[in-house]
């Protein structure tokens, strides 16, 4: 391994998009956690049978929201922590579709005759 390789947590769009998709996810998760409140509140304040179907409605779109929020955080932790790992070097891949997942990558056998 090159002693000049960087980890692919040094690289500047690799940070970028880290931190965007950082910020996204905890806007989820603020989001989710604000709308939820709102909802529980609007719930307690003025019992009439319509606003309770909208806290219901907004509790129950928030309960997502934070699923959606909190999980993308828990996944960016993960993502830090490969990340920093250690040094990565760039090499040909090959995506290998799957029928409900999310296409499995991996790097292209050498006797493909593509250089990487």
């Amino acid at each position: 391994m090159s002693r000049t390789a960087k980890a692919a947590g040094d690289l500047a769009a690799t940070v970028d998009g880290f931190h965007a998709y950082r910020r996204r996810a905890g806007f989820w998760a603020a989001a989710g956690t604000a709308l939820f409140a709102a909802g529980a509140l609007l719930a307690g304040i003025v019992p009439t049978d319509v606003l309770d179907d909208i806290a219901v409605g907004a509790m129950g779109l928030s309960t997502v929201m934070c699923a959606v929020g909190f999980g993308s955080l828990f996944l960016a932790r993960r993502m830090r922590r490969v990340l920093t790992a250690g040094p990565r070097r760039a090499c040909a891949a090959l995506a290998v579709p799957r029928s409900l997942h999310a296409a499995t990558v991996g790097p292209l056998p050498a006797a493909s005759g593509h250089p990487g």
